[in-house]
């Protein structure tokens, strides 16, 4: 979406079916209004939801961690699968943020049609949106994995080569900050 003076814009992303730029009689106030919508009621929920589901998965992992013998973390210290599963932390992760994401694109672009005086019978350019956007969301939250993945696993091998017991490691785990209420607000924004 692009205002520029009392038009408004919207262009479609490209994995959508073809559909030209359309003018609007929508003011940008309107459309500033949408964007408050968003950042007041949809952006706390997803940033609710991701840091419910960074707090499990950092539970899971120190806990693993705590668990684990010495034996197993000098083997395994390097390999983040084997302390974050990533097909499984990438489907909570997208269960959890899937409904929430799938909402917001609907308002959004419920409310973007109704600026746009769209009329006619109903279309399933809604869906279509909400499919594509969902799409996206799941492609990135397997980049969101792999990061976490990583900072588990250089925190595992930095703990084992500092000397730490698997609890102090645990500890570490518990305090990365791939699993802090700034990453989840990061997230959030970002999806």
């Amino acid at each position: 979406i692009r205002v520029t003076g009392s038009r408004v814009l919207v262009a479609l992303p490209s994995s959508l079916p073809e559909q030209p730029q359309i003018a609007a009689k929508a003011s940008r106030r309107e459309f500033l209004g949408l964007r408050r919508t968003v950042d007041t009621r949809w952006l706390p929920a997803a940033r609710k939801t991701v840091a419910g589901v960074l707090a499990a998965q950092r539970n899971q992992v120190a806990a693993k961690v705590r668990a684990a013998a010495a034996a197993t973390l000098a083997r395994q210290r390097k390999n983040p699968q084997a302390w974050l599963d990533a097909d499984a932390a990438s489907k909570q992760l997208a269960a959890a943020l899937g409904p929430v994401i799938a909402s917001m694109t609907e308002t959004v672009t419920e409310r973007t049609t109704a600026l746009l005086e769209k009329t006619g019978k109903a279309d399933p350019f809604t869906d279509t949106v909400v499919q594509s956007t969902l799409r996206k969301v799941g492609e990135r939250i397997r980049g969101i994995t792999r990061t976490t993945q990583d900072a588990v696993a250089a925190a595992i091998s930095q703990g084992y080569d500092d000397g730490l017991s698997p609890s102090q490691i645990g500890d570490l785990i518990e305090n990365l900050p791939a699993f802090d209420e700034a990453r989840a607000e990061l997230v959030a924004r970002t999806e």
